[in-house]
């Protein structure tokens, strides 16, 4: 009766080995969706702080564009200025030499 008992015994662990592959395919799978999403939580844990760094060097990057384009502007109608000026000065200069002439004539006419 033993030797029928562990007859008994093998077939129904036979019978039982598909049952449990199943289970354990399933718990595998289970085990890789859960590990799929603690890595996944990680990384978003992770990136986060990086992400508002990145937000913030963004906003810096566009308050320097913005001034750089205030200067650019500035710069420009500083040049435009230092020209007038310069035409200026020429048109004085040459007035002062025309007068500066007029005056050596006057001097050498007495």
């Amino acid at each position: 009766m033993v030797g029928a008992g562990g007859l008994v015994a093998g077939v129904v662990a036979l019978v039982m080995i598909p049952a449990q592959r199943r289970k354990l395919a399933a718990e595998s799978e289970q085990s890789k969706a859960d590990a799929a999403s603690v890595l996944s939580s990680a990384s978003v844990a992770l990136l986060a702080p990086m992400k508002a760094q990145l937000d913030e060097v963004n906003a810096k990057l566009a308050q320097a564009n913005a001034r750089v384009s205030e200067l650019e502007t500035g710069l420009q109608l500083a040049q435009t200025e230092v020209s007038d000026l310069r035409g200026q000065v020429e048109h004085l200069t040459k007035d002062l030499q025309a007068k500066q002439a007029e005056i050596d004539g006057m001097r050498g006419e007495h």
